[in-house]
């Protein structure tokens, strides 16, 4: 999941990484443009980016926005599919 959310471009100097071949070369830096698992906010940046997709989105989605909303805790999504409920409320 992490991989898939971009980071807005002014954010992108936050992120670094060193990398060399060897211990004897000179490091390159580079910048990633996508949450990084592994770092304190990592979480809690999915979660809000995709909390903010399903507010954005609630009114063509609404099924699907309202689980997000209820269901995602740390990096996690919560709720099932219950065929019966789903096809007997239509």
């Amino acid at each position: 999941m992490y991989r898939q959310i971009l980071m807005h471009p002014s954010q992108t100097r936050l992120q670094k990484i060193l990398w060399r071949n060897n211990p004897s070369a000179n490091g390159d830096t580079y910048e990633l443009t996508t949450i990084t698992y592994g770092t304190a906010s990592a979480s809690f940046l999915a979660t809000g980016c995709l909390k903010y997709l399903a507010e954005q989105h609630a009114p063509q989605f609404t099924r699907g926005s309202a689980c997000v909303l209820r269901d995602f805790y740390v990096d996690a999504q919560r709720s099932r599919y219950n065929r019966r409920i789903e096809t007997n409320s239509r």
